[in-house]
């Protein structure tokens, strides 16, 4: 019923080891810069720039119509036969609270 007990052991790295992995560290960061170089040569293609330009400004159209669309639809609500109603009420509802407010002040 005793179970295995797994060997336990500690590795230690060589001067040589440690040597090579910063050399593989400084090998990686050569290659990162040597890769944004290459894309800073790299310029963007004209087509792309101009679809680029064209998102741009369609982006800018349509957050221009939904501004629109949102007033337009305040608007709406406003003087539609809903929104005159809904005045209406309101308006009852100011009418009540002076009422009831008058009312509380000539008991006191």
């Amino acid at each position: 019923m005793n179970a295995p007990i797994a060997p336990s052991f500690t590795l230690y790295a060589t001067e040589g080891e440690e040597a090579s992995e910063e050399s593989t560290e400084g090998e990686a960061a050569e290659t990162e810069l040597v890769s944004e170089e290459e894309e800073e040569e790299k310029k963007e293609d004209p087509e792309v720039t101009a679809l680029k330009d064209e998102i741009a400004s369609l982006e800018k159209k349509l957050s221009e119509k939904r501004l629109e669309k949102n007033t337009l639809d305040r608007l709406i609500d406003n003087y539609s036969e809903g929104g005159y109603a809904r005045k209406v009420a309101e308006m009852e509802n100011v009418r009540k609270m002076r009422s009831v407010s008058l009312s509380f002040l000539l008991l006191f």
